[in-house]
């Protein structure tokens, strides 16, 4: 299960920003961090690398959301034993 640290830069508008907050706050792969400065930290989990990569793409797609950078991936294994 692949977890990433990214940042979500918004647009300036507040109106735009605050319906991009709303659907993120909706997607149960998200976990929200604390709004600053119009940027959003967020911690992803998601099943595999694919859907980490089409995560990010569908977020640069948000209107509102002005780029997304992602600052880091864990891409190591759960282990039992």
């Amino acid at each position: 299960m692949p977890i990433s640290g990214l940042l979500i830069t918004f647009e300036g508008d507040e109106s735009l920003r605050s319906r991009a907050l709303g659907t993120l706050a909706h997607d149960a792969r998200i976990m929200l961090g604390e709004l600053v400065a119009g940027t959003l930290p967020v911690v992803t989990d998601t099943r595999d690398p694919a859907e980490a990569e089409t995560l990010v793409r569908d977020l640069q797609e948000i209107e509102g959301v002005a780029g997304v950078d992602v600052v880091c991936i864990d891409l190591s294994l759960d282990s039992e034993g």
